[in-house]
């Protein structure tokens, strides 16, 4: 989703890992946010900055702390510090720190990312190994997806065959019962043959 309230190039060059979410793993997400104290209103804000928002992103695809006082006024809320705190309480991002050995602060906060987005580093993700573990397997959903329509699209084409190859051996029963032109009969056969073939294309 395109926000409106800001606008940069790099919403124009950058794409995400996958367009795909598994919906077990959003509802984990969302209900682990509510149980860390979110908001209704608070999940809605932070579930925009999940599904990704490339206005506020940078090259690398990060949501860096240059960009955090444009988040905070296009997203309405109280304060930069209000903001990093929610952020902080939200399981499912990946926080990047200027200094690891330091507290977890917003002074220390560096960037975080989505992994829609950015290629998520397990030591990046929170404290929420179960959920984390789910959401770094996002983006071979779409594989997962592209796997499934090919079987559907299979199972569909076994069943025109079968219908296809039913209604042709009672034709060729009658053609073979009746006087029809061995030539005809050949032709026929070879039509046939070249449908079959476009069916499996």
């Amino acid at each position: 989703m395109k926000n409106n309230t800001t606008s940069n190039d790099t919403c124009y060059t950058i794409q995400p890992l996958t367009t795909c979410i598994d919906i077990k793993t959003e509802r984990r997400l969302i209900a682990s946010w509510h149980t860390s104290g979110l908001t209704d209103t608070q999940i809605r804000k932070m579930l925009m900055l999940y599904f990704g928002e490339p206005a506020w992103m940078n090259q690398q695809k990060l949501y860096d702390s240059y960009r955090f006082k444009d988040i905070v006024e296009g997203l309405r809320f109280h304060s930069r510090h209000d903001f990093v705190e929610i952020l902080l309480r939200c399981t499912g991002f990946g926080f990047i720190w200027k200094n690891d050995e330091k507290p977890h602060t917003d002074q220390n906060l560096m960037a975080f990312y989505t992994p829609i987005w950015h290629v998520s580093d397990e030591k990046d993700m929170g404290n929420n190994p179960d959920l984390n573990s789910s959401v770094q397997t996002l983006h071979p959903v779409i594989n997962n997806n592209i796997y499934i329509e090919k079987k559907i699209r299979l199972l569909l084409i076994n069943k025109k065959m079968t219908i296809i190859s039913h209604f042709l051996k009672k034709f060729y029963f009658v053609l073979a019962t009746s006087d029809v032109p061995l030539v005809i009969l050949s032709a026929i056969v070879i039509i046939s043959f070249e449908l079959r073939v476009l069916l499996v294309k």
